[in-house]
């Protein structure tokens, strides 16, 4: 999620995109604004907005293993 408690998710995906043990880890990001542009530009493989469906999750989730 962009917004957590205690933290920014940008700064765990940075977090994340630094550590080579993680290089092939793939981050979706979530938030309830639309912060796709901003999460794509700082290395998220992909964004959904919420609310969203459990099918719409299970699609994007395949669409970023498959591809």
């Amino acid at each position: 999620d962009v917004h957590l408690r205690n933290a920014s998710g940008f700064d765990v995906l940075r977090g994340v995109k630094q550590a080579p043990e993680l290089k092939d880890t793939r981050v979706l990001m979530s938030s309830g604004m639309d912060f796709s542009a901003e999460c794509l530009a700082q290395g998220a493989d992909g964004f959904i907005l919420k609310p969203y469906m459990p099918d719409e999750l299970i699609r994007k989730i395949h669409e970023m293993v498959s591809g």
